[in-house]
């Protein structure tokens, strides 16, 4: 008896926004129990940087509510109205370090069209950057500020935080540590409200310079399923007016270049509370129909490390037989599995 999961690498890993899965808790931030599933699937709506760019206003943003829900478009899902970046005034803080916006767009401030937004039965999302604001770099920075404005995102009632990385990759801050500090501020917050978080690193090399592998976008993988709802893995696909799609499938293809599958293989510790005999399995990696790897028998006294190159591979199974014992008692783990660019 054979037990048989295929994956299909061209399809699971060429999201250009990745989910979190609902069916699995990530681990805890900083420990703790592990942040709750805010998206289930995975989340729609409109967002000010493709539709409007810089700028937008109170008005406009309405105007967009109103639209999505008299077009049938809120009811078939897509849900959140995001102000992304530009919304904050030319001094971005005031003097006791608050959060301002601007003036002239939102007269009447963010909480009131929050407010506006909930009353359609919609959801609103906010726009920062991980950052220390630095002029002429990013709009604003939340660097150094990271529970003041999450805590003021939840007093304005948002459902939701894209944080930026423009700033941050200005002050070369390591985006691991800077978005598990903001995912943390964002689950501490004094109003106890859930928000999703978006994590948005856009750097990649060359087209942004030179950088290592872990201050890339291509590296978010890595860490952003411990901390964040999605998170952005490539960089831009266009600007206002100018998608382009050879550039969606630039980012399809980056998020397909996957090289190594690595893994352990064995027998649950649990084989132990149960009895003293069986608990033997074979397990293989096959790709496009290619022995990848053969585990052998594999006893509940032994583990097995696989170490896998998948370079161009478009579908994996992963096959876990009885090991020769009629599956009996046969628990057969694959832990810490990986697969990576």
């Amino acid at each position: 008896m054979k037990r048989q999961l295929t994956v299909l690498l061209a399809l699971l890993t060429a999201l250009l926004v990745v989910q979190a899965p609902a069916q699995a808790a990530p681990p805890a931030v900083g420990g703790g129990s592990a942040p709750p599933v805010l998206s289930p699937t995975p989340y729609m709506g409109w967002n000010t940087y493709y539709a409007l760019g810089g700028d937008p206003t109170d008005a406009e943003i309405r105007s967009i509510a109103d639209f999505l829900v008299s077009s049938g478009l809120r009811d078939a899902g897509y849900e959140y109205v995001w102000i992304d970046g530009n919304w904050a005034a030319p001094t971005p803080r005031s003097g006791a370090g608050d959060l301002v916006p601007n003036p002239d767009q939102f007269p009447h401030g963010l909480a009131p069209l929050v407010d506006y937004i909930h009353s359609k039965g919609l959801k609103a999302g906010i726009y920062t950057d991980a950052g220390p604001y630095i002029p002429g770099k990013c709009g604003l920075g939340s660097g150094g500020h990271y529970q003041r404005d999450a805590d003021q995102f939840a007093a304005w009632e948002f459902d939701a935080v894209k944080v930026d990385y423009l700033c941050g990759i200005a002050a070369d801050l390591d985006p691991r540590t800077v978005f598990t500090e903001f995912a943390r501020a964002l689950r501490n917050n004094a109003s106890g409200r859930p928000m999703i978080f978006n994590l948005c690193n856009p750097v990649t090399s060359p087209d942004w310079g030179d950088y290592p592998e872990e201050q890339q976008s291509t590296y978010s993988w890595a860490y952003a399923p411990g901390i964040a709802q999605s998170w952005r893995t490539y960089t831009d696909v266009g600007f206002v007016g100018e998608i382009k799609f050879k550039d969606v499938l630039r980012n399809y293809d980056a998020n397909a270049r996957h090289t190594r599958l690595r893994t352990t293989v064995g027998i649950d510790d649990a084989v132990r509370n149960v009895g003293p005999e069986g608990g033997t399995s074979t397990f293989e990696v096959i790709g496009d129909g290619r022995v990848l790897f053969d585990s052998g028998v594999v006893t509940r006294d032994a583990v097995r490390e696989a170490d896998v190159d998948v370079t161009g591979v478009r579908v994996l199974d992963l096959v876990v037989g009885d090991g020769g014992d009629g599956g009996y008692n046969d628990r057969a783990d694959w832990a810490g599995l990986s697969v990576s660019c």
